[in-house]
């Protein structure tokens, strides 16, 4: 058997029905290349692995299936575990409520460019079109001739859009669209895949988006070649109405997001990041204990020379005045009785403050979180 050129990550929870129709979907592409097909479950309790086995049987292809106790809706979680469990160098995600069409692998697999992930959109199907999607339906391709044209022209102006913000070179768009993105395994791998702090509906592929730019990895889209076909379903029930409205949109905005997140395919404690210290160790015996302890552990450490930047800069106000460097996270600790400037307050991502009563803080920087010495451990935590 050659070994595959293309994963495609098929994230479900508790709709088989649907994902027996993505994945026959996946059977019958015409001129695929060599792949192999992770279902990436986030937690089922029906019959969605018996749906998995069945089709493995049937098609005799390689399907694997990794799954976890559910804790709410995880889809990062899920799409790293489903990314763990696969080979291949490129791959592409895709949910598991959207059927692709016959030939979605091999456009994926022709526009695929070093340097850039791939990202395309859906058609929102309504119940009644969803509805006559039947095993045949899907097999035969002729699911291709239902597409509403309110969302065809939806996709071609969006399209439009992502095409622009490409040649303009916008820092942050187009956004990424996880339920139909293809990209390098070494790509993702940089970042640490998506981060697993977002649990709930929404923000988790705009962050993976906003990392996959820091690293010079460019988003194209594909949307005026191929698209999937969302199945209609009951909405989510963490999906707000309004996406400023979500559970992770406060997370999302915070200041001092790091590039290789802490909480993806690698689990990166505190000592496992590039962290430099703006402090002498006798600075640093003013502070409490549970702070003092890690400071002077990271004070010895030597840098990674492969790295340009720290990713953590950590200024103990007392004597140090200011930020030396472009860290992608600066954190500002306060000791006690000191009352640092306003320009070092507004400069800082985390501002730890270790008198009690703490003083009052302002103004700060747009996301910007300030927590107390009594949370030691949440310092540690709120990086990143």
């Amino acid at each position: 058997m050659s070994k595959p050129e293309l994963a495609v990550v098929v994230t479900t929870f508790e709709r088989p029905w649907h994902l027996r129709r993505v994945l026959l979907s996946l059977a019958v592409q015409k001129d695929p290349p060599p792949f192999e097909i992770v279902v990436a479950d986030d937690g089922s309790q029906d019959e969605t692995p018996r749906i998995v086995e069945q089709f493995r049987q049937e098609t005799g292809l390689t399907v694997k299936f990794v799954t976890h106790p559910h804790d709410g809706f995880c889809p990062a979680r899920a799409r790293n575990e489903g990314f763990a469990a696969s080979a291949a160098p490129y791959v592409l995600f895709l949910d598991g409520d959207c059927v692709v069409p016959p030939d979605h692998l091999a456009v994926h697999m022709r526009a695929r460019h070093p340097g850039r992930a791939m990202t395309t959109d859906c058609l929102r199907l309504d119940q009644q079109v969803t509805q006559a999607f039947t095993e045949q339906a899907v097999q035969s391709g002729v699911f291709t001739q239902w597409a509403p044209r309110r969302e065809i022209s939806r996709l071609r102006r969006a399209h439009l859009k992502a095409v622009l913000y490409h040649v303009l070179r916008h820092p942050t768009k187009p956004r990424v669209l996880s339920g139909n993105l293809a990209l390098w395994r070494e790509d993702f791998e940089r970042i640490n895949g998506f981060d697993e702090n977002y649990r709930g509906w929404g923000c988790e592929d705009d962050d993976l988006g906003l990392r996959l730019h820091r690293v010079g990895v460019r988003v194209v889209s594909l949307r005026n070649r191929t698209w999937t076909y969302h199945l209609w379903h009951p909405r989510v029930a963490t999906a707000p109405d309004k996406i400023r409205h979500g559970v992770n949109i406060e997370y999302f905005h915070r200041a001092g997001r790091l590039t290789r997140c802490r909480n993806g395919l690698a689990k990166r404690d505190i000592l496992d990041l590039d962290i430099v210290v703006n402090g002498q160790p006798d600075e640093c015996e003013r502070l409490p204990g549970a702070l003092k302890n890690v400071l002077l552990t990271l004070i010895g450490r030597e840098r990674s020379p492969t790295h340009p930047r720290p990713e953590v800069e950590i200024v103990v106000y007392g004597v140090q005045k200011r930020f030396h460097s472009r860290a992608e996270c600066r954190v500002l600790i306060v000791a006690p009785r000191a009352n640092p400037p306003a320009t070092l307050i507004q400069n800082a991502d985390v501002i730890c403050l270790t008198d009690h009563p703490p003083p009052m803080i302002s103004p700060l920087k747009r996301g910007a979180r300030v927590i107390t010495a009594q949370d030691a451990g949440t310092l540690w935590q709120v990086i990143g």
